[in-house]
């Protein structure tokens, strides 16, 4: 069971019209997140969050909830490396030529 965290990165389990507008990687990369407000009623027309694997649901009516309201994001991936320094090795000159 997954649980909804401030900095969470969710899929879209509804369609979003809202993409239409958006670049082909930005449509790739639409997601959503938790807007950080507390769990509540949902109103007809929000994102909220769901589901044993969390996903964004857009509400046909009002829901009584409570539910974590959402918002769209575009997700951009990113790569970042663990970089730590080579051990220093004699190298002899003679295999520098």
């Amino acid at each position: 069971m997954q649980t909804v965290t401030r900095g969470g990165v969710y899929r879209l389990g509804d369609s979003a019209p809202e993409e239409a507008g958006l670049s082909p990687t930005d449509r790739r990369n639409l997601r959503a997140q938790w807007t950080g407000e507390p769990r509540r009623a949902i109103r007809a027309g929000e994102w909220y969050l769901s589901g044993a694997e969390v996903a964004a649901y857009r509400a046909r009516a009002d829901i009584a909830g409570p539910y974590h309201p959402a918002r769209l994001i575009v997700a951009e991936p990113v790569q970042s490396f663990n970089v730590r320094p080579l051990p220093r090795v004699k190298v002899p000159a003679s295999s520098l030529e």
